[in-house]
């Protein structure tokens, strides 16, 4: 028979990485007390095998790397902190017991008992039994709890997206709040996005510029920036498992940073731009807002920096050399070099091949320059404007009534439609698969009218303010392109016209439907001061009015400018 003084032993120490450990003593922990035993027990130690994997399931490296050196005979006995942490799944555990009853593993001793070959090994299966159980129920239990929590509206992820953090201890409160520090700094990139000119490389540099930071203090990848504007947590939604395992998507009580419609709008633009691969390296003023007129591939830019050389008269780029490519003259020898700088855009013919040339960035500026004048009003104007719009305020208020109150009767008639196909699926006027199609479409329709009813609550434009924006716009536009930073001429660029496309080095796009119409009431106004009517007139046209105010032109204008807001706020699928 064996004695404690002829067995080797390992000693081995587990700490779980999920939820079901967390209260369980830390691997140092766990070696320092089975050393400590070691000692009062005078037994022999030959190596200690530690590793932080759960044991639910088998498959861990360091427990396999044990039980293979037992049966090579390097060790004999097993020293551990509880049984519970050999295993935790009847297959290790039956391993386990399989090599104590061959009597290959002759000794296991953890803090207060020991485990013998001639010992009853019921009391194993049961303890491994409990061990596994207690995994199962553990997991249940902490599945069930992060499915109520989802429930309630609050997100049961660890790690929030970037702007949220966890109300600690403030359970069945307000368990998200928005992080003080960047909360702010994530919604202006948003907002930046959603004027449709910047790529994800350049949010990447604006939030550089804004000081976001992760809690290492560095900036974010580039790769976590396209995932954050995937995400719809912003917009007061996330996706979680129901009781059936269906993955389902629930409105959250955080508070949300954009609209679902701007979401929605956020993921066209970024469709449209493509997913980023790297930071670029240049920041060209008209790269991003541009599309190739032929073959809608994106438009880049080049950037070329050439010298001629005063020896050998020839032309080359030298970005990156010191010398002449012919004749290697250093080009610090060089006296009075000719040098070129310029930027050309061009189509990447990434869809298929394409015939468009490029063009030069001044000659471009020419092109923009030319369409801002066209749209730009002067300032006894714009004041005029603005005291009409805001005479409109009060009417502004009961305007919005009248828009819930058309939605709210919207989706009353699809609460009764949705009632009367469950009364003919019960009396059997319709099949399942009827019932079950028809539903499908009343839920997204109402889920549509559900979006529809918070915009109007939460966006922060009326159609009054949209319209002063334009008319803002149009009246600083040319003085922001030409004093403004690249990142403005990009703005300038987007909101004067969508669909923006390069063909033939010109320019096409759609003007903005409040734009054309104040650069109509504009024109108005001027033939009135000027005490001439145009003959053509887009507001006018194919009517014989004779107007002796500006006031009966605005009462004309008015209402066009607010079916821009209205009829885009009622579209019901």
């Amino acid at each position: 028979m064996h004695t404690k003084k002829d067995i080797k032993y390992f000693i081995y120490a587990r700490k779980s990485t999920e939820s079901d450990d967390k209260q369980m003593a830390s691997i140092e922990d766990q070696i320092a007390e089975a050393r400590k035993l070691a000692t009062q027990l005078n037994l022999e130690i030959v190596d200690i095998i530690s590793e932080s994997k759960s044991a639910k399931e088998p498959g861990r490296n360091g427990f396999n790397e044990m039980i293979a050196r037992i049966r090579n005979n390097e060790a004999q006995g097993v020293l551990t902190w509880k049984l519970n942490r050999l295993a935790r799944n009847p297959i290790d555990g039956g391993i386990v017991i399989d090599l104590l009853q061959k009597n290959t593993i002759k000794h296991i001793q953890t803090y207060g008992k020991e485990y013998l070959p001639t010992d009853n090994v019921i009391m194993m299966y049961i303890e491994f039994g409990m061990s596994n159980q207690f995994s199962n129920d553990l997991s249940v239990d902490v599945k069930r709890g992060m499915r109520q929590k989802a429930e309630r509206g609050w997100y049961p992820c660890a790690v929030l997206p970037i702007g949220y953090i966890h109300n600690v201890g403030k359970q069945f409160e307000d368990e998200i709040i928005p992080d003080p520090k960047r909360f702010s700094i994530v919604q202006r990139l948003w907002k930046l996005l959603l004027k449709g000119n910047y790529s994800v490389s350049d949010l990447k540099r604006e939030a550089k510029k804004m000081g976001l930071v992760n809690r290492k203090g560095k900036p974010y990848a580039l790769n976590t920036f396209a995932k954050l504007f995937e995400n719809e947590f912003y917009a007061g939604y996330f996706s979680w498992r129901n009781n059936e395992g269906i993955l389902t998507q629930l409105e959250g009580k955080h508070k949300r940073m954009i609209t679902y419609s701007e979401f929605k709008k956020g993921q066209e633009i970024l469709k449209n731009k493509g997913r980023p691969t790297r930071v670029n390296s240049y920041n060209f003023p008209y790269r991003g807002p541009l599309s190739c007129g032929e073959c809608d591939s994106p438009i880049t830019a080049e950037h070329k920096l050439q010298i001629r050389c005063t020896r050998c008269n020839t032309k080359f780029s030298f970005k990156n050399r010191t010398s002449c490519k012919s004749c290697e003259l250093p080009i610090q020898e060089m006296k009075k070099p000719t040098i070129t700088e310029k930027v050309y855009y061009r189509c990447t013919k990434r869809k298929k091949k394409c015939s468009q040339p490029y063009i030069e960035q001044d000659k471009l500026t020419e092109i923009i320059m030319k369409y801002l004048q066209d749209i730009c009003i002067d300032e006894d104007f714009f004041n005029l404007a603005i005291a009409c719009l805001d005479a409109t305020e009060k009417e502004d208020v009961v305007e919005t009534q009248k828009l819930k109150q058309s939605l709210l009767k919207c989706k009353t008639e699809l609460s009764t439609r949705l009632d009367g196909l469950i009364t003919l699926r019960l009396n059997n006027e319709i099949s399942a698969d009827e019932m079950k199609a028809t539903k499908s479409q009343i839920n997204e329709q109402m889920e549509e009218l559900e979006s529809k009813l918070k915009d109007i609550e939460i966006a922060t434009f009326s159609w009054r303010e949209q319209a002063k924006e334009t008319l803002k716009f149009n009246f600083k536009a040319i003085e922001i392109f030409k004093n403004g930073d690249n990142n403005k001429k990009k703005e300038v660029l987007s909101k004067f016209g969508s669909n923006l496309r390069l063909k033939d080095k010109s320019l096409y796009f759609i003007r903005d439907y409040r734009s054309e119409i104040i650069q109509e009431w504009h024109r108005l106004y001027c033939s009135k001061i000027a005490g001439f009517e145009p003959e053509k007139s887009l507001i006018l046209k194919g009517e014989n009015l004779d107007f002796s105010d500006f006031e009966a032109v605005t009462s004309r204008v008015l209402p066009r400018l607010k079916f821009v807001r209205t009829s885009e706020l009622l579209l019901v699928a």
